[in-house]
């Protein structure tokens, strides 16, 4: 194997010694299909970004993605103007309803948590949490589970004003 190869095929390869993915997953084309975004290509980019982050959820942005180019294309994602987190969260919300309504009945396994940005001074629209400090900010975020313990996806996720 020439060393360009070794080097393109070592630079794809998760830490857990499996091939990191450049493509969306499934469940997250249907995931995130009716997101109302600008382009065609934003679609794609926020299901391989989603793809990325669920397989690497506490890992930070360069090193959930497989490569240096798809990071790059992470942070575009997020710094673009035109696309709105509410349009990616009521697509979630849509396919969270539609996952639902295929069982009878559906016992939501309610856990509320806090997701903590304080280290992100930039991140707008977030707000105390708690009465600890007012420098310690986020947003509360509600996650459900069907009693069969599948995921059936995000009740909530609200802002403080």
């Amino acid at each position: 194997m020439s060393k360009a190869a070794h080097r393109k095929e070592s630079s794809v390869v998760s830490s857990a010694f499996q091939r990191a993915s450049t493509q969306p997953a499934d469940w997250a084309i249907h995931e995130f299909a009716h997101a109302k975004l600008p382009d065609r290509r934003h679609h794609r980019r926020l299901q391989i970004m989603a793809t990325a982050f669920a397989g690497k959820p506490t890992a930070p942005i360069p090193q959930a993605c497989p490569n240096l180019g798809e990071a790059k294309g992470a942070y575009r994602f997020l710094e673009n103007d035109r696309i709105r987190p509410m349009s990616i969260r009521q697509a979630h919300q849509e396919a969270t309803l539609e996952r639902a309504s295929a069982h009878p009945v559906v016992l939501a396994v309610q856990d509320t948590t806090t997701l903590n940005y304080s280290t992100h001074p930039k991140t707008q629209g977030l707000g105390p949490l708690g009465s600890h400090s007012p420098k310690t900010t986020g947003l509360p975020a509600q996650r459900g589970l069907r009693a069969s313990g599948q995921w059936i996806g995000c009740h909530t996720a609200q802002t403080k004003p």
